[in-house]
């Protein structure tokens, strides 16, 4: 009977270890509601990402360009004092770039 208490035990702290973790830190693939890049007068694609939910940031932003394609990514987490915005902006450098994707979407392509 204490095996089996034990056991129960165990599993109840590991949950409630993992799904906070899980909320609050590792998060889901980013899908802001709103998203938009477009070329400033100065050369550079200027980069707006937004949530319409309050409770929702953004985390873990990653840039990387492959050939002439910029790839963009980042997750969702609860907010918190660690993660505490849901809005994004960012200028980004042309550097030949003439695609932008964004979660695997092509959101600007150079005319």
């Amino acid at each position: 009977m204490k095996k089996v208490l034990s056991i129960a035990l165990a599993a109840v702290l590991l949950l409630a270890i993992a799904i906070p973790v899980k909320l609050f830190f590792i998060g889901a693939p980013a899908d802001p509601i709103y998203y938009h890049i477009n070329e400033g007068e100065d050369g550079q694609l200027h980069f707006n990402a937004a949530t319409e939910a309050s409770g929702i940031a953004f985390r873990g932003w990653k840039f990387r360009q492959e050939g002439n394609a910029l790839y963009i990514s980042a997750r969702e987490v609860l907010v918190s004092r660690f993660f505490s915005s849901g809005v994004y902006y960012t200028p980004i450098e042309r550097n030949g770039i003439t695609e932008v994707y964004f979660g695997g979407e092509l959101i600007w392509t150079a005319k």
